[in-house]
């Protein structure tokens, strides 16, 4: 894919915690539907029942919620950091676009044409 794997463990993380969530909600509202029927394990809501029992369980085999979260965040924080100091270390430029390297000082007069003596 062209994606090292050691960046894709937030957004991973990120869609797990996503997945895990849906299927929490699903789940809730299919026992909302049937009733009580979806607390038997009998009948016609056995499955929503056997659903709303393994939505914990399917969860935290990967990793917790908020461990998932914590992760991703710090991968963000990180992240930017980075760019950040990137941003930081590349040469100044000036108004016309060229590096700060290569702006030479022209002299505007005639006594700035000379360098400054030293008194010794």
């Amino acid at each position: 894919c062209g994606v090292p794997d050691s960046k894709l463990g937030a957004q991973c993380g990120l869609l797990k915690v996503f997945a895990s969530k849906t299927f929490e909600y699903c789940a809730r509202e299919a026992s909302q539907v049937f009733g009580g029927s979806s607390l038997v394990r009998d009948g016609p809501g056995k499955l929503v029942e056997r659903l709303y029992r393994e939505v914990r369980a399917s969860a935290i085999p990967g990793g917790s919620e908020e461990v998932l979260l914590d992760l991703a965040a710090r991968q963000a924080i990180g992240q930017s950091l980075r760019q950040e100091k990137q941003l930081h270390s590349r040469p100044k430029r000036s108004p016309d676009g060229k590096d700060s390297q290569d702006v030479i000082p022209q002299p505007t007069g005639a006594n700035d044409a000379e360098a400054p003596k030293s008194k010794l």
